[in-house]
C-alpha cells in the first residue's frame, strides 16, 4: 500500500520517520495510514505515536526500501535507480523471520496446499514453512534482494512468458535462508534462481537444493546497455566466492557469464538489470555439494 504514494509523499514520510521533520497532511497520507490501522487526526494532519512510528518505519523498509536514503531523495533520479545505491536489506535487519516463507504471484491467487488462496492483486503472502505443503504453481522462482523482489509487478516484463504463473519466493539472509532451503529440498516444480550477477550470486544460484536454471541477461544484451553501471565493488569485496563460482559454472550456462564477469572485474546487481529493463533469460545451472553460500 505504501507503493502506492507518490515518490514525493514516500519522501516526506521518511523524512518524518527518520529525522522527525515535518507533518503529514492528513488529506495525503490518511487512506493509506488507515489501511494499517494507523494514526489519528488531529486538525488536517495524521498523528502517530512513537509505537506507531516505529510500526510505520518497519513496513516502510520492507515496500518501499531504506527510510534514511529516501528521506534525502533526489528528484532527478528514480525509484529504481534510488534502489542501486541504497543500503540493502543485507545491513539494515529486515529480514525475514526464520522459517517464514515470503511469497509473491502475478495473478492475484496462491496455489498452495491444494487450494487457491485469493488475495489483493499486486500484494504478497507470508506463511511459515512447516504450513506449506505443496505448491500447485508451474515453478517456483528464489529472488535474493529484497528490493527487486517487492518491486517485481513494476518489471513483469523482463520475465520470459513461461514464468507467468510462477511462485517467487524471497530468499532471505543469514538463518532466514534455512526455509527456503528446506522449501525447495521437498518441492517438486522446477525451481529457477535470480540473483546478482557476481561471484556470490553464481554461487547462491548454484546452491539453492534442487534448482535447475538461473535467470540472468544476455552478455550481447549487457553490452548494448552503455548506462548499465557495472560495479568492480561486487566483485573485489567477493574474493572468497571467485572460486567457487568459477569451478561451479565451468560446466554449465554460466561459464560465459562468469568469463565476462572475471574480464571487466565487475558485478551486475539485480537492481541495475531492472533499472536498464534487461530482459531475463533461462540459464542452466548445475548441483554441485560442499562449496560455502
Amino acid at each position: 500500500m505504501l507503493q502506492s504514494l507518490t515518490i514525493h509523499n514516500q519522501t516526506l514520510l521518511a523524512q518524518y520517520l527518520f529525522k522527525g521533520v515535518g507533518r503529514l497532511p492528513f488529506k495525503k497520507f490518511n487512506e493509506v495510514l488507515s489501511h494499517y490501522g494507523l494514526g489519528s487526526r488531529r486538525q488536517d494532519s495524521v498523528y502517530l505515536s512513537q509505537q506507531e512510528k516505529d510500526d510505520l518505519s518497519k513496513l516502510f523498509e520492507l515496500e518501499v526500501g531504506n527510510i534514511e536514503f529516501y528521506s534525502q531523495y533526489d528528484k532527478n533520479i528514480n525509484r529504481i535507480e534510488m534502489q542501486k545505491h541504497s543500503v540493502s536489506e543485507k545491513a539494515s535487519g529486515l529480514n525475514i523471520s526464520v522459517n517464514d516463507i515470503r511469497m509473491f504471484t502475478f495473478n492475484p491467487s496462491y496455489r498452495l496446499n491444494g487450494e487457491v488462496v485469493s488475495a489483493l492483486q499486486h500484494s504478497q503472502l507470508i506463511m511459515q514453512y512447516e504450513s506449506i505443503y505443496s505448491i500447485e504453481h508451474d515453478a517456483i522462482v528464489v529472488c535474493e534482494n529484497l528490493e527487486p523482489f517487492i518491486q517485481l509487478e513494476n518489471f513483469r516484463e523482463l520475465f520470459p512468458n513461461f514464468l507467468s504463473n510462477a511462485l517467487f519466493i524471497y530468499r532471505g539472509n543469514g538463518t532466514a535462508v534455512s526455509g527456503v532451503h528446506k522449501l525447495c529440498e521437498r518441492a517438486t516444480n522446477t525451481i529457477y534462481v535470480m540473483s546478482d550477477l557476481d561471484p556470490s550470486g553464481i554461487v547462491i544460484a548454484n546452491t539453492i537444493p534442487n534448482a535447475s536454471f538461473a535467470l540472468y541477461p544476455c552478455i550481447d544484451s549487457i553490452e548494448q546497455r552503455t548506462l548499465l553501471k557495472l560495479q568492480p565493488k561486487l566483485w573485489s569485496e567477493q574474493q572468497q566466492f571467485v572460486d567457487a563460482a568459477k569451478r561451479y559454472s565451468k560446466n554449465n550456462d554460466l561459464e560465459t557469464l562468469f568469463n565476462f564477469l572475471q574480464k571487466k572485474s565487475a558485478g551486475i546487481t539485480q537492481e541495475a538489470m531492472f533499472a536498464e529493463r534487461l530482459k531475463l533469460e533461462k540459464h542452466t545451472i548445475s548441483q554441485e555439494t560442499n562449496l560455502p553460500i
